[in-house]
């Protein structure tokens, strides 16, 4: 199996409601990318009361820059819209510049700050 298939069986064991979706894009039937989705309630004192989420988006690399994460997030983009959903997010790694750029030009903006602390 490829990390991709791997991935895959991975969050359909986990995904197993209506609020959660994976997208696989292929090309000539191999995998070569995926988009898994969400649905979450907000706090209480939000206006927004459910909110979507972008948990996993992968390219394989010798297959970015050719128009998949552009489709799969067209696809996630659709599916939330089908759900009622006004505001999705994701969390990246702040160093990923590449992934950051891409994002911007999908049109998200910067949020929130999250920080992190190993224990012992």
């Amino acid at each position: 199996k490829n990390a991709i298939s791997e991935m895959k069986d991975y969050f359909r064991k986990k995904i197993g409601s209506e609020d959660s979706e994976i997208f696989i894009a292929e090309d000539f039937g191999k995998e070569i990318g995926f988009i898994v989705v969400g649905i979450y309630d907000s706090f209480p004192i939000s206006k927004i009361k459910k909110y979507g989420n972008i948990g996993y988006f992968f390219v394989k690399d010798n297959e970015r820059g050719r128009g998949v994460g552009m489709k799969l997030y067209k696809k996630a983009l659709g599916w939330f819209k089908i759900k009622r959903i006004k505001r999705i997010f994701l969390e990246i790694n702040f160093l990923n510049e590449r992934t950051i750029k891409f994002y911007k030009k999908l049109g998200l903006r910067e949020f929130e700050i999250s920080m992190i602390k190993d224990l012992d």
